[in-house]
């Protein structure tokens, strides 16, 4: 389930730069059209709290994961729903199918292995990126005359 949510971030995130003029990184299967820039700024306000979120659970469990505590599972158990309705909730067309659900219980299991500890900091680190550049390109936006980009970043 990470990684197919990391695809989607990855590739919204690449579309909505391109599609707003801001250079990037991000390795994506470009399509042959993007949206306009001005679908892509009317996106980013059900994009990027979604975005923040993600974060703000993830760095939660990837704080708390070796820990067996109550704070611990209520961090688990939320970012096990974000992530489960992240995809669904922005409303997008996607070409690949999400993955089987997994649950809760499996997810937990994940986390808890010592040996998933790095990759769930790796992937904490790449959500930190993909925050960065989306912000960054609203911040920008909100400084443009007449963007009327509307998104409280705080």
């Amino acid at each position: 389930m990470f990684q197919y949510v990391w695809e989607v971030i990855n590739h919204l995130s690449g579309m909505l730069l391109d599609s707003l003029g801001f250079s990037h990184n991000l390795q994506y299967a470009r399509p042959q059209s993007l949206p306009n820039p001005q679908e892509a700024v009317e996106f980013l306000p059900k994009f990027f709290p979604k975005l923040k979120l993600l974060k703000k659970h993830m760095q939660s469990v990837v704080q708390t994961s070796s820990s067996s505590d109550s704070a611990c599972k209520e961090s688990m158990s939320q970012l096990f729903h974000i992530l489960m309705n992240f995809v669904a909730q922005l409303e997008v067309q996607l070409d690949s199918p999400p993955p089987n659900s997994p649950t809760l219980e499996m997810l937990e299991l994940y986390c808890r292995n010592s040996s998933n500890r790095e990759c769930l900091t790796n992937g904490y680190h790449q959500l930190l990126q993909f925050y960065a550049m989306i912000h960054q390109c609203i911040m920008n936006i909100e400084g443009t005359p007449g963007s009327g980009c509307l998104i409280k970043t705080s």
